[in-house]
């Protein structure tokens, strides 16, 4: 039977002995690395899911993966190729970094939003204590607001319908 545990460190949290990086200025950071067992019931149901339910090869796709909590996914063999979204230029190094040093593979991660509008840009704004909190939707206050790259997702859609037929 697979272990699945966060242990909290110094600047990462590990997550099935996969390590992850972190801003531990961030709340979203402190509260993955403190009380990441709730990231775990989600993390084991998706893999119950794909090894119960997925009779071949299958896309992984996360939207908004933030510092990469559920990408331990991507070494399922069941999963053939994942494609990350997250518009936060300022989780993605750290994102990256985990990546790299996890030896994931065939991944794509875009620094873009992935949403229903047909706009080229989207204002994405940034909770500036907790990036959990961060949104497409304007909120009240602490937020920086930054132009991100938009896809829209019947776009996104069409790529993967036109790469897996040829």
């Amino acid at each position: 039977k697979k272990k699945f545990y966060i242990k909290n460190k110094k600047d990462y949290f590990i997550i099935k002995n996969q390590k992850f990086f972190i801003n531990k200025k961030d709340k979203k950071g402190l509260f993955l690395s403190e009380i990441g067992s709730l990231q775990i019931s989600k993390i084991k149901f998706i893999t119950k899911v794909i090894d119960n339910y997925i009779i071949s090869k299958t896309i992984y796709i996360d939207i908004g993966t933030s510092y990469g909590e559920f990408c331990s996914i991507i070494k399922n063999p069941k999963v053939s190729y994942s494609y990350l979204f997250e518009p936060n230029k300022k989780i993605t190094k750290y994102l990256e970094k985990s990546l790299k040093i996890n030896n994931y593979s065939n991944y794509k991660l875009e620094n873009k939003c992935l949403s229903l509008s047909n706009a080229k840009y989207n204002n994405f704004y940034i909770d500036i204590n907790s990036s959990g909190s961060s949104s497409l939707i304007k909120k009240k206050n602490n937020y920086e607001k930054i132009k991100v790259n938009n896809l829209h997702i019947k776009s996104f859609l069409k790529y993967l319908i036109t790469k897996n037929n040829n």
